[in-house]
């Protein structure tokens, strides 16, 4: 807005390229209004409308674009005199630009080309729908621009507006454009390793759908089109990626947005080189292969079920049983799935013994004792062979007599009660008894010589126990023996700590116990929820309930045994609930009574608080109610009440407003202003907002309501005692009656007051009076010559003046005489003659 000149202001409301419009303040005496436009650096000639006297908005047109003009308002009377005048700068709009092509490449945008214009800074694009239910506009540096946010195969009409710092032109012609279609939503899969399988649901308005594949690593490309929505690509190679592009159609011959996905197929069958025994303490197998292109994993099957997983090209599978024919297979895995299996390979535990013989030869020896040695052969398809440690381990495996005895198959642990436990084993033929050695993972070792199948040690919580069990006879003991490990239970912590650490908040700590890989913190409370399931001594229990007697139990677990539910729970209770305040009384002037809910168990202490700006008052209770005392009048306090035990405090409850009553001013002063108008003063009392005073007699009563400090009231009856009250009224309503010590109102004027000249040359003044024995009179009497003046006692009604003088004018004031002595001022003169 410009500077008026003299008392007028001129502003432009808004421009375009032909024209702008100006707005004013309205000038008295103006009968009509001149707007002229004069162009500044343009030989252009100026331009001008005029308008009626009760306008205050108007436009110029034909103007030219894209120029600076100085606006000038005049205002003038009905002779045309210009009464005032104001003037502005501004610049039209440049010229509107004009559209070449609008054109989609994207199911959300279409993009505008168009031509530019002299002197625009920016462009605005705008986008109808065709419905009408779409408008949005969106600024562009130059062409071309685009317009995103839009809808899948919609018709938009669109439109381009020029900006400088004058404003926009007006919308181009406005051309028509649809946005292109949505890609397909590609689902690959690879069925087989040579293939795969693209399905999408059916986009609307397509017409065609084109699908490219391009092999990972290679610029080759595939292209299919289809009306289909499923598309099968085979003859591809096993383990490699393919990307593929899909596109859609439609009906104008526009190509949509595009989605690409890879997929890899499926990988190749592994060949299996090599199976192999792994003679030992456990009989077992060693399967290699080639591994093949795109295989993330391999599966290695045995025909038994047995199986190992692994992602490099070999993989061992234990135990295997002895005297058994059985085959192998390896499948390769990705992320398409899993290969064909690999053709299987056969594997043969033991040779088939088809004669068995035991030679027995005497050897003499220099010495007399002698030697029996025994030689082991046995007769298979291939003929008599000598028996070898390898030989030896199969024959035992066959069980061939006197040769060395077979270790047990199945060893097991037991543990009927914590601590006592026995190693178990199956019982093996040909044993005459068995040494079984148990280790504990610390070092510690014992062994136990037995003839039975069981032997008995002790066993503490959270050890790993290694047994094994070598049977023994004639021939001796066998050459391996299978070890099985025994985990035991793990401990229960017993340094157990639970403490509160907030209102609602249980923290557990412990030492890390023997055995315990994780531990689970529960509460009965809570149903046995679990709260914390963690490898850390350390958890909190957050969000339990106020008040309330938590018993916390800490399970220690492990993945081999599982979880100790043996272990002793810890107890401690929450801080206590916080209370709420139900109702605040004021029982005196400085006494409030808080009434407060009480949720905890009894013998909780309750203590209530006011806190004031620049004081606190407390008080304290174990019941359901306490009595704040000595509150100050005029002070808003807030109140809250907390709840405490042996175990806290709890949270502060929900605070509510505490405003007591106003205070009373120390005085207030009455004032008569006339016979029937008092004037009341006081001082302001804190916290008061407004005031209601109020007199009040037998006759009736005088109020007024008000904000000041003082009060003008009519109505006041003369002579009459008044009871003086003043309610102090907050801003919020709170209201306290103040008394004060009573008024009494003046005397009333007598009536009928009437001047008599007597035969004595003297002079008479007669009056009417309401209360003629209650009050004394004074007569005033002002003549041109003299003046005069004579009391009448109480019960008297006239007063006689000796001396006058004939002729003369008097004003007679008769008026009475209070109590204290003092003369009532207002009561009216009279004039007589």
């Amino acid at each position: 807005v410009c500077t008026a000149q003299n008392d007028i202001t001129l502003s432009v409301f808004t421009v375009t390229s032909k024209s702008m419009t100006v707005q004013w303040s309205v000038h008295s005496g103006a009968s009509s209004y001149k707007i002229t436009a004069t162009p500044k650096n343009s030989p252009a000639r100026p331009v001008f409308a005029q308008f009626s006297g009760n306008t205050v908005m108007g436009s110029v047109n034909s103007l030219s674009p894209n120029t600076v003009y100085t606006m000038q308002l005049e205002a003038m009377d009905n002779a045309l005199n210009v009464l005032s005048s104001a003037e502005t700068v501004e610049t039209t709009a440049p010229d509107v630009p004009s559209i070449d092509q609008a054109y989609s490449k994207n199911s959300d945008s279409i993009t505008v080309e168009f031509a530019g214009v002299s002197g625009a800074t920016s462009y605005i694009l705008r986008a109808e729908s065709t419905t009408g239910d779409f408008f949005f506009e969106t600024p562009a540096a130059q062409s071309p621009g685009t317009v995103v946010g839009l809808q899948p195969y919609n018709d938009y009409i669109l439109s381009v507006m020029s900006v400088n710092s004058g404003g926009r032109s007006q919308p181009s012609y406005p051309i028509n454009a649809r946005t292109v279609v949505v890609a397909p939503k590609l689902n690959t899969s690879s069925p087989t390793n040579d293939s795969i399988l693209v399905t999408w649901s059916p986009v609307e308005h397509a017409t065609l759908y084109t699908l490219i594949m391009i092999r990972e690593g290679s610029s080759t490309r595939l292209i299919l089109n289809t009306t289909d929505t499923t598309m099968t690509f085979d003859k591809l190679e096993p383990g490699i990626s393919y990307c593929i592009k899909g596109m859609a159609w439609d009906a104008e011959g526009r190509t949509g947005d595009d989605l690409t996905v890879c997929q890899i197929t499926r990988p190749p069958s592994p060949d299996v080189t090599q199976v192999q025994l792994t003679p030992g303490r456990s009989l077992g197998i060693a399967v290699y292969w080639m591994t093949v292109q795109g295989a993330t994993s391999y599966l290695v099957l045995a025909s038994n079920g047995q199986y190992c997983n692994t992602s490099d090209s070999y993989c061992f599978i234990s135990p295997q049983e002895c005297g058994q024919n059985r085959s192998v297979s390896v499948t390769a895995f990705n992320d398409a799935g899993p290969s064909s299996p690999s053709q299987s390979v056969g594997y043969i535990t033991c040779e088939f013994i088809t004669h068995a013989h035991v030679l027995v030869q005497k050897r003499k020896k220099k010495k007399k004792k002698k030697r029996v040695s025994l030689n082991f052969l046995f007769k298979s398809q291939q003929g008599r062979l000598p028996i070898t440690k390898a030989s030896c381990l199969m024959l035992s495996c066959c069980s061939v007599p006197l040769t060395d005895p077979c270790p047990p198959e199945n060893i097991w642990v037991e543990e009927p009660t914590a601590g006592n436990c026995s190693v178990v084993w199956e019982q093996v033929p040909l044993v005459e008894y068995y040494v079984a050695f148990i280790k504990r993972d610390d070092g510690t070792e014992k062994s136990c010589n037995t003839t039975k199948t069981t032997c008995q040690f002790f066993c503490m919580c959270g050890y790993t126990y290694l047994t094994s069990v070598f049977p023994y006879n004639q021939a001796g003991t066998s050459l391996f023996a299978d070890v099985r490990n025994y985990t035991t239970i793990p401990c229960c912590p017993e340094d157990v700590t639970v403490k509160l650490v907030s209102t609602e908040t249980l923290e557990i700590m412990w030492s890390p116990v023997k055995g315990a890989e994780l531990y689970e913190t529960t509460a009965a409370q809570t149903n046995d929820v679990l709260h914390c399931n963690d490898t850390s001594p350390v958890c909190a229990l957050s969000d339990l309930t106020c008040n309330t007697l938590y018993s916390v139990t800490v399970t220690p677990c492990s993945e081999l045994r599982g979880c100790n539910y043996t272990c002793r729970p810890y107890r401690q209770e929450t801080a206590p609930c916080a209370p709420e305040i139900l109702n605040m009384i004021q029982t005196t002037n400085s006494t409030y009574k808080v009434l407060i809910s009480t949720p905890n168990s009894p013998n909780t202490n309750y203590t209530i608080s006011a806190t004031g700006r620049y004081d606190r008052y407390t008080c304290q209770s174990r019941n359901n109610s306490c009595e704040l005392t000595q509150l100050p009048c005029g002070t808003i306090y807030e109140v809250t009440a907390v709840a405490s035990t042996a175990v806290g405090r709890s949270l502060p409850g929900y605070s509510k407003t505490l405003e007591t009553g106003p205070c009373c001013p120390s005085t207030v002063d009455v004032t008569q202003v006339t016979q029937a108008m008092t004037n009341l003063t006081w001082l302001p009392g804190t916290g008061a907002g407004s005031y209601i005073a109020t007199l009040t007699s037998p006759r009736g009563e005088a109020k007024c309501h008000t904000l000041d400090t003082h009060c003008l009231m009519g109505c006041i009856t003369c002579g009459t005692n008044y009871s003086v009250q003043l309610d102090a009224i907050s801003s919020t309503g709170h209201k306290s009656q103040c008394q004060y010590r009573g008024f009494s109102s003046s005397a009333c004027c007598p009536t009928g007051v009437k001047l008599y000249r007597r035969t004595n040359n003297s002079l008479r003044v007669y009056w009417r009076s309401s209360n003629p024995q209650a009050y004394n009179h004074t007569v005033e009497l002002y003549g041109t010559g003299a003046n005069y003046t004579c009391f009448a006692a109480a019960g008297s009604m006239y007063c006689d003046i000796q001396e006058g003088t004939c002729g003369d004018v008097y004003t007679v004031v008769v008026a009475p005489v209070g109590k204290s002595g003092a003369k009532v001022t207002f009561c009216l003169p009279r004039t007589y003659s």
